[in-house]
Formats: C-alpha cells, sequence, structure tokens
C-alpha cells in the first residue's frame, strides 16, 4: 500500500464541506432555523449570519432585527455580520451596508440592507430595533 498517497487522499477528502474562516456562508435555504425565533430561513432578501468573534461559528438568522436581538450586548466589535441585499442576492457587510426602512421582512422589522447611499447605518439599526423590542416587553408587562 502507498502510505504517503493514502494520508494524502485523507488530507484533501477531510478539508471538503469545511467552512471558510472569513465572509459569508450560504445557508442551506429552507432548512436552516433563525437562531432567535426558529423560523426557516427561505426568503434570500433579508437573510442575515453572525460568525462570532469568540468561537468562530457561523449563525443564521431570517431577518435583521433577529440578528440584532440574539447579539443583544454581548456581541463582539470582531464578530462578523453579514447581510443579504435586499435588492439583490448578494451579501453586504452590515456594518457599511445602509438600510432601508419600509421593507416587508420576515419577523416585520422592516429594515432592509441595499449597498447605495442613503438611509441608516448599521448601528441606528441595532439601537432602533432594541428600542423597540425594550417598548414591547414594557407594554406586555403592564
Amino acid at each position: 500500500m502507498n502510505w504517503p498517497v493514502l494520508m494524502a487522499c485523507i488530507l484533501l477528502l477531510g478539508g471538503c464541506g469545511a467552512q471558510p474562516t472569513a465572509g459569508p456562508v450560504e445557508p442551506t435555504w429552507d432548512r436552516d432555523s433563525c437562531e432567535h425565533c426558529q423560523m426557516a430561513i427561505s426568503d434570500r432578501h433579508f437573510a442575515t449570519q453572525i460568525r462570532s468573534a469568540s468561537d468562530g461559528l457561523v449563525r443564521h438568522f431570517d431577518d435583521p432585527g433577529c440578528a440584532i436581538l440574539w447579539r443583544g450586548d454581548t456581541g463582539s466589535p470582531e464578530d462578523e455580520i453579514w447581510v443579504r441585499n435586499a435588492k439583490g442576492t448578494t451579501w453586504l457587510d452590515a456594518r457599511s451596508a445602509r438600510f432601508g426602512t419600509d421593507y416587508h421582512t420576515p419577523m416585520g422589522y422592516g429594515y432592509g440592507a441595499t449597498s447605495e447611499a442613503g438611509g441608516l447605518d448599521w448601528t441606528t439599526v441595532e439601537t432602533h430595533v432594541q428600542e423597540r423590542e425594550r417598548e414591547r416587553r414594557e407594554h406586555t408587562a403592564h
């Protein structure tokens, strides 16, 4: 048996299916579930993902608002955050994307990312979603 060839084949095959260590990763559409709400990720215009700086894992979301609420205050500035272009099918870095506010998104947060000038930045969208969630919780607590 040719052991060096066998070992080379095992190493090559072991790399198949491995996820990249940076950049967006396509979800398995209609099968992967949102980490926050558990809904199937189906809408290719609003999917969002976070690659955690702490563990390197990619987590998928069906709506930018779900990603924001899941990340909460524990996210790291080094986390990668990717959003789908609401006007196409490309991934955009959430921190450089601009967001419109009148989209019909899967969970109703209404923010759609684009690469066009204008709109809100990611930090503003985070603040709006977190404030909306606080208000909702206060309202239901009374």
